[in-house]
């Protein structure tokens, strides 16, 4: 078959503009803005808040009412590729809400794009989330009256000239069909209303999300769509950061492009990120983004693959102007108009050849440190690079196991380029699902000739040094592999740690320090500079059963930890004795 050209089309928030309701809610002149702009970083690293920038076009805080603004969206949306808008439809047993902006598109004609309607028939809540619990508007869905009324006030949408059709039938998303409980005897009675308007039909398709009753697949719909990240945070753990969900967007895509397609017509979605804390505050949800050149490239992969389908190409992105949500293609300041640029620039990328695949070094010197992988991410070693508030271009990961931590160490530092490591063959393929390349290294003797020319500004190794016999020629090493002013970060395993104070002495008369037996503050920065580089950060980690003890950091006391005695301890030697481990940030 002929390759298709893909249609992306946005979905459209019109909560940018007042309303009675949200007036008594929320208080008077309540838009998304105030969201917007209210909100505040939740932790280190945490970019909030996040504006529009008006660029060359009459966005910024708009009236999504304002003719002006809809007439700019539309033009900015065709200057990127954009095909159309899937605007939220909010129906409540015959009262509407936020239903102004599509009013306004059938007085004026703007935007004048391809079009086509969401139902968002949840419930609305004081906590944004659409459970049922302090409920505003509740929703209810009546009988087949009340179906009919509702089908009657879609078909002044349906029969408009820009409504998104597919084979002569207007396109209808629900937000959670197994929300609506005679759902498939509504879809029944609205294909028959359908034909007696003098429709084809109506084509039905159902939003694939988080909630219970939006993850059913029922065959009595003509086509699934993705909504993401929501339909792919179920199958992706979270780190837990000051109370927040985070997830990194590398999870999302991944999950994306391999998805298991749950209907015969399948619509993929697609974001560059999530972020609702400006609406739900600690109770969010957030997806890292990663910078744009990795969204381009994400989006060409997808784009290849709906070009190849016999089905409409439709991607649905999430979102034209979810603001308060973190999901936005208008421009924002810091980024200016860069998300829509990639989909633009991916489109075009798409006819043209696939991304890229992964590719592995050949280096024959497996080594076994199975003692090493976690099935769960580092979190000591991701919080640092945060608290260090680490930007990169291109990141080496020395020991990437099999990339559990890298994929979040690639969303904070942003890195458009994140290349793996590892001395174990055997992880080197989970390891490649991750990143952008991996290689399989000798852990004592690393050797590497890349298949192109890299230069890393960000090597990180978070616990590799600590199993090798020759830590500073590893060191020197790596440094061959860094641009002149990049920046390492170093973990090492702490000597003075009290459950380690057994193995002191065997680490003083040996410079192995294969038996990883840790090392000193002192010694782990000796030999830093030793490889000439220059600390300039050290992050240390303590034991969560450190005790609490309220004094004066000049005095001293006695302590008894696991049926060793100390006495006079000062508070330095306490933090040391369970300090468990430590990172250095050094610059070359």
């Amino acid at each position: 078959m002929s390759h298709q050209k893909v249609k992306p089309i946005c979905f459209y928030l019109p909560q940018f503009h007042s309303i009675p309701e949200n007036d008594k809610w929320w208080g008077e002149g309540f838009t998304e803005w105030r969201l917007v702009d209210d909100a505040k970083p939740l932790f280190t690293g945490h970019c909030q808040p996040v504006k529009p920038e008006t660029l060359d076009n009459d966005l910024g805080y708009y009236n999504a009412c304002d003719y002006e603004t809809r007439r700019a969206q539309a033009n900015l949306a065709k200057q990127y590729g954009i095909y159309g808008f899937c605007y939220y439809h909010y129906w409540f047993k015959g009262k509407r809400l936020l239903e102004k902006p599509l009013e306004k598109m059938l007085e004026d004609g703007e935007p004048d794009l391809p079009f086509c309607l969401c139902w968002a028939n949840e419930p609305w809540s004081r906590r944004w989330s659409g459970e049922e619990h302090e409920v505003l508007q509740p929703q209810h869905y009546g009988t087949e009256l009340d179906w009919e009324n509702h089908f009657n006030a879609l078909i002044p949408y349906f029969s408009h000239e820009n409504y998104i059709k597919v084979e002569g039938c207007p396109v209808f998303l629900i937000y959670r069909i197994g929300h609506i409980p005679n759902a498939e005897k509504m879809v029944v009675h609205w294909r028959k209303m359908a034909v007696d308007k003098g429709l084809v039909g109506i084509h039905i398709v159902a939003v694939e999300g988080t909630f219970k009753d939006n993850q059913i697949y029922p065959d009595y719909v003509d086509a699934m769509v993705e909504h993401q990240p929501s339909c792919s945070l179920n199958d992706c753990r979270p780190l837990i950061m000051e109370g927040l969900k985070v997830y990194s967007i590398e999870q999302i895509w991944r999950r994306s492009l391999a998805r298991i397609k749950r209907h015969k017509v399948h619509y993929p979605g697609a974001c560059h990120a999530w972020d609702n804390t400006p609406r739900r505050g600690r109770a969010s949800t957030v997806v890292l983004p990663s910078r744009p050149a990795r969204f381009r490239r994400y989006l060409t992969a997808l784009f290849e693959q709906v070009k190849l389908r016999e089905q409409p190409p439709f991607v649905f992105l999430n979102a034209w102007n979810e603001w308060s949500e973190g999901a936005h293609l208008e421009p924002e300041q810091h980024y200016k108009d860069s998300w829509l640029a990639c989909v633009r620039d991916a489109q075009h990328e798409a006819l043209n050849d696939a991304p890229a695949p992964v590719r592995l070094g050949r280096v024959d010197h497996p080594m076994q440190y199975e003692s090493r992988l976690s099935s769960t991410p580092d979190i000591d070693l991701i919080n640092v690079i945060i608290q260090h508030q680490v930007k990169v271009q291109c990141a080496l990961d020395f020991g990437c196991e099999k990339g559990q931590s890298s994929e979040y160490m690639r969303a904070y530092t942003g890195a458009d380029q994140y290349i793996g490591l590892e001395p174990n063959r055997d992880w080197l393929g989970a390891a490649g699902k991750i990143l952008d390349e991996v290689y399989l290294v000798d852990a004592d003797n690393p050797e590497l000739v890349f298949t192109e020319n890299h230069g890393a500004d960000f090597i990180v190794c978070g616990a590799l040094l600590n199993h090798v016999a020759d830590p500073l020629g590893v060191l020197q090493a790596l440094g061959a592999w860094m641009v002149p002013s990049g920046l390492v970060c170093l973990g090492f395993e702490h000597a003075g740690y009290y459950k380690r104070l057994n193995k002191m002495q065997t680490l003083m008369a040996s410079e192995d320090k294969a038996d990883n037996v840790g090392f000193s503050v002192e010694q782990a920065q000796e030999l830093v500079r030793s490889a000439g580089l220059k600390p300039v950060k050290t992050y240390q980690v303590f034991s969560a059963n450190m005790p609490k003890i309220n004094m004066d950091k000049t005095t001293s006391f006695n302590l008894e930890v696991d049926a060793h005695q100390f006495e006079n301890l000062s508070y330095l030697q306490l933090e040391s004795l369970f300090c468990m481990r430590f990172f250095i940030f050094a610059q070359r």
